[in-house]
């Protein structure tokens, strides 16, 4: 008897098997979830006989035919394992489970012939391509979850941080105020600015996990202008550094005027940041016919290849560092201004890129496309 017909005929004998591999796991929560797994469980035997028979008639256990059906429940029992509360290692145990009983039991129920061995591979084929397929949807479940909780975080808090950055314009703005609270006022609002960069920072990142792209739209805008104003806000924040801007050629396109100067102001701030104070920001913009191009130079310490890297993955970056470093950082910002440069500058169809060495020091170049259209851009 095929493994497919054997399911199909004792899947109540198999999920009872598992009942008793959940229970003999040890795991409280394990046991805790059993009716949520035995349903789980039931599920993915159906998917598994399915799997099978469509792998059989292709004539190949190793098929490498990925076309998913589209009446696959699959990304919706994920979602159901986690919303159950159910990790990731209890639902790769549950494979576990599924495929020592399954073959257990099958092999208890007859002797082996030679097309039988080859049907053990069809069913590992297909138990592993379910798996891999529930994983992945699972995972993405659990990033949709943590990105819509930040984007709530943030939203929550941006109305107590507009109520500080009011009463601290409100105070610095005071004609009776002390030099010194005045100094206290503009130290308030230089914190609260940068907090709300933060927040702008953490909730762009959100959406990025929430959808493909950062949501833009387009219209005519001269990048100069974009790199004027942030200027201005970086002279006022860090008057000891000197930032200079060179410009050739048109600079204009249609752009999202939002969104590219957040771009900017992530790149040069970052470059002012991690800059030499003795040493000017320098920032080259050139226009071609099809493209407009932007340098922001810098001279520091080098980036490392191996940060470099994952320059615009804060994720894997902060893995990356030693422990003392990753606590400095920690004291300044949470390294996403790179990556959502990236992901803006992507969602105009540009480019952005990094290179660093001791002798030069760091340039980061951002190459847009002038004729970008708004229906374009998303």
């Amino acid at each position: 008897m095929q493994i497919a017909t054997f399911i199909d005929k004792n899947s109540e004998l198999v999920l009872d098997a598992c009942d008793c591999f959940t229970a003999l796991s040890g795991s409280p929560a394990k046991r805790g979830h059993s009716a949520d797994l035995r349903s789980h469980a039931e599920w993915a035997l159906k998917e598994i006989v399915r799997e099978m028979r469509r792998l059989q008639a292709r004539g190949s256990p190793a098929a490498t035919d990925t076309d998913t059906d589209p009446e696959s429940t699959t990304k919706l029992r994920a979602a159901d394992h986690y919303a159950a509360g159910c990790g990731v290692d209890e639902l790769v145990d549950e494979f576990r489970a599924l495929r020592f009983n399954v073959l257990r039991l099958w092999m208890d129920a007859q002797d082996l012939q030679s097309f039988e061995i080859e049907d053990i591979a069809v069913f590992n084929e297909a138990v592993d391509r379910l798996l891999a397929e529930t994983v992945t949807h699972y995972t993405i479940e659990v990033g949709r979850t943590q990105a819509m909780f930040l984007a709530m975080l943030g939203h929550d808090v941006r109305t107590p941080l507009g109520t500080i950055m009011l009463a601290a314009e409100r105070m610095f703005k005071d004609p009776a105020l002390t030099p010194k609270n005045a100094n206290s006022a503009h130290l308030i609002l230089k914190s609260v600015r940068r907090v709300d960069g933060l927040l702008s920072d953490m909730l762009d990142f959100a959406v990025t996990k929430l959808s493909p792209k950062v949501p833009v739209s387009g219209s005519m805008m001269n990048l100069r202008d974009a790199f004027e104003q942030v200027r201005a806000e970086l002279c006022a924040i860090y008057p000891e550094h000197i930032i200079r801007i060179d410009a050739s050629g048109d600079l204009t396109g249609i752009w999202d005027r939002g969104r590219i100067c957040q771009a900017v102001s992530n790149v040069v701030s970052n470059a002012v940041e991690h800059g030499s104070s003795g040493h000017p920001v320098s920032i080259g913009l050139h226009g071609d016919p099809h493209f407009v191009t932007a340098r922001v130079h810098n001279v520091g310490d080098a980036i490392d290849a191996a940060t470099l890297k994952l320059i615009f993955d804060p994720v894997q970056r902060h893995l990356l560092r030693e422990q003392e470093a990753r606590s400095r950082v920690k004291k300044q910002n949470l390294g996403l201004g790179m990556y959502i440069a990236r992901q803006i500058v992507a969602s105009h169809s540009g480019d952005i890129y990094i290179e660093s060495d001791p002798q030069s020091g760091t340039t980061c170049t951002i190459r847009l496309p002038r004729n970008s259209r708004a229906n374009e851009l998303n």
